[in-house]
Order: C-alpha cells, then sequence, then structure tokens
C-alpha cells in the first residue's frame, strides 16, 4: 500500500504478511521525495530495480514523466509543475498498475 498527500508522497510498502517495510530504509520525516529532486531520483532507481523505465521532459511550465515495465505491457505517465512530484506521481500509478494486470 502507497498514499500520497499534499505535503508530498509518503512511501509505505506492505508484505505479503500485511506488514508495512520501510521499502528504501530512510528516515520518512526527512524522505520527501515528492519535494526534494535528489530523493526523487532515488524513486526512479528503485523503479528501475523493479524493472521499470523512466522517461521525462519537460517545458517552461511543467514536467511530464513515463514509467514503461520492463517485462510487461503497463506504462504510467503524469504530468506536475514540479519534477519531483510528477516521478512521485507517475511511480504510484505504475507500482498500484502492477496489481490490476
Amino acid at each position: 500500500k502507497m498514499d500520497v498527500d499534499a505535503s508530498g508522497c509518503k512511501w509505505g510498502w506492505q508484505n505479503n504478511s500485511g506488514e508495512v517495510v520501510q521499502f528504501w530504509g530512510a528516515n520518512h520525516s526527512r524522505w520527501q521525495p515528492a519535494t526534494d529532486v535528489g530523493i526523487a531520483f532515488e524513486v526512479v532507481e528503485k523503479m528501475r530495480q523493479r524493472g521499470w523505465l523512466c522517461r521525462m521532459d519537460g517545458t517552461l511550465t511543467a514536467w511530464w514523466v513515463r514509467f514503461d515495465h520492463c517485462d510487461k505491457e503497463l506504462r504510467r505517465e503524469e504530468i506536475a509543475k514540479e519534477l519531483p512530484r510528477a516521478i512521485c506521481l507517475a511511480a504510484l500509478k505504475a507500482i498500484e498498475s502492477e496489481g490490476m494486470k
């Protein structure tokens, strides 16, 4: 399970037993990938390790981010004013889509 709120992405993962697992091993009070571009790229790297490739492009007013899965026919994208937020929202959509297929 993953949640996002207005202050940024808060990542929580549940294992098969339903226990919440700290996926990135970070201090969540300081780990805010939706507002810190350096930390957002940790999300990109973890997504790559899970088989998701990231594409991104920007204009003067917005960022476009898309994740494509290497082995599955899954693709999710998001547009946001800030790059870190676009990364997080696209990643959330991508992970959620794994359970839908």
